[in-house]
Parts: structure tokens; C-alpha cells; sequence
């Protein structure tokens, strides 16, 4: 897991996102959100982890989703270290065109 914290004029709420595609994570992937990222934190100001989890096929779906949680647990224990709100968490995820095929 990543962190991007914003220049200046923080919210309060974090953002989670799920580098991944298809459920596909791993570190060229996190190139690919990149763009977005820095756009939410700086442009923005939200605070932003960028979450990779194991990847499918070596994990499947059902692996996946306690990964995810632990994430928002060790986020939510932490929030006062990264200047967050731990109750305005919101999840996001989407298929950056650089990684479809």
C-alpha cells in the first residue's frame, strides 16, 4: 500500500483505491493509476492509499477481499498519523486504459 498525501488543504476523508484491474494487481499497475492519484492528492487535496492486492489466479476473489479489509483496518487504526477522517473512507477502483488489452 501506497500513500499520497495532499500539498495543502487536506478534506478529512481518504480515498482507498484498488490498483488493480480485473481483480489483476501488482506493481506495473500502479504506474498505469499514477495520473489519477497525484490528481486526487494534489489537485484535489484527498488523501489517497493506493492498495495492491494479491493477484488473481494466484489469489482468488475470496482472498482478495480479506486483504482489502486488513487495508482499511491498519488505515482506520492509523488515522491520526496520516491526518485522516477514519470514518469518511471511500473505496474506489477502475481499468486504467493502459493495462486493457
Amino acid at each position: 500500500m501506497d500513500f499520497y498525501a495532499p500539498l495543502r488543504g487536506a478534506k478529512g476523508p481518504a480515498l482507498l483505491l484498488m490498483v488493480s484491474g480485473g481483480f489483476v494487481s501488482g506493481e506495473g499497475t500502479l504506474e498505469a493509476f499514477l495520473p489519477i492519484v497525484e490528481t486526487m492528492a494534489r489537485q484535489w487535496g484527498y488523501s489517497v492509499f493506493a492498495v495492491m492486492h494479491d493477484p488473481q489466479p494466484g489469489r482468488v476473489i475470496g482472498e482478495i477481499v480479506p486483504e482489502v479489509r486488513r487495508a482499511v483496518r491498519y488505515i482506520r487504526l492509523h488515522a491520526k498519523h496520516y491526518n485522516i477522517d477514519p470514518n469518511r473512507l471511500g473505496v474506489m477502483a477502475f481499468l486504467p486504459a493502459a493495462t486493457c488489452r
